[in-house]
């Protein structure tokens, strides 16, 4: 479902107005016409202050949200051993095998970022962010 789809469906649940959402999310109600009626997109901030707003979190607004995988999933590169293998451009400073198994990831995970929705990339934003204050 389209952003301003679901930021409809979420205030018509919720009984609102566009007048009140407005007050509660301190956004005008004439910028949430033009969200909700799809002529404009609301950047993140915006859509922050309206999830915030509606009591729903940043996730709510994504089709495909993100599968959360257990702690426990996760394994520990051990090996620290300098091995040969094949060189990629960029990785010219990359001295082990954990640092480039460690380089892969992060190019998989860019990857995976940029193929996100903008709702899914704010959510991780968030996620992040949250996870640095700890």
């Amino acid at each position: 479902m389209e952003i301003e789809k679901k930021i409809i469906q979420l205030r018509m649940h919720k009984g609102w107005s566009k007048y009140k959402l407005g007050q509660v999310s301190g956004i005008s109600q004439s910028s949430l016409s033009r969200i909700e009626s799809g002529k404009v997109k609301p950047g993140y901030d915006m859509l922050i202050k309206i999830a915030n707003a509606l009591g729903v979190s940043m996730a709510e607004f994504d089709d495909n949200p993100m599968p959360i995988v257990p702690a426990s999933n996760l394994t520990e590169v051990e090996d620290q051993t300098s091995l040969p293998w094949e060189r990629k451009a960029g990785w010219e400073r990359i001295k082990t095998k954990r640092e480039a198994e460690q380089h892969e990831q992060l190019d998989e995970l860019l990857t995976e970022i940029k193929n996100l929705s903008f709702a899914a990339r704010a959510a991780l934003l968030v996620l992040i962010k949250e996870m640095k204050k700890k």
